[in-house]
């Protein structure tokens, strides 16, 4: 037997909110030494989403097989100081999103610094 659920109109709207907005702000800092090549690679991908999905799916066998070094930090490493960091916001699709956190836990690394680790890749 289905259990059927039943919402009042103030659910109904709430939860059509929360299922219309999928992409939400967020914000990575890039080192300003990057910024140019990340607005060409930008300009090529359309947007930074785009990119940032292109980094995910091209280098997925680099994180998986851990080519990317494992922080021995046990708190979470940042990018040092003194990079002159540029704010760069966009909104990624959730699952990208979710993925760099994951990713942030597995390794150790900030958001911000795992994606300039990715860039890094891109770059070679």
């Amino acid at each position: 037997m289905k259990t059927k659920f039943f919402f009042n109109n103030n659910q109904k709207t709430k939860l059509s909110k929360m299922t219309r907005r999928v992409e939400t702000p967020s914000t990575l800092l890039i080192p300003a030494e990057w910024t140019q090549f990340l607005e060409k690679q930008i300009q090529k991908h359309g947007d930074l989403s785009s990119y940032l999905n292109y980094l995910l799916k091209e280098y997925e066998i680099f994180i998986q097989s851990e080519a990317i070094p494992k922080s021995k930090r046990v708190k979470t490493l940042y990018q040092s100081k003194g990079q002159n960091l540029v704010q760069m916001s966009f909104r990624p699709s959730k699952e990208d999103w979710f993925k760099l956190k994951l990713l942030r836990e597995a390794f150790g690394y900030s958001i911000s610094y795992f994606f300039v680790l990715l860039m890094g890749l891109d770059k070679r």
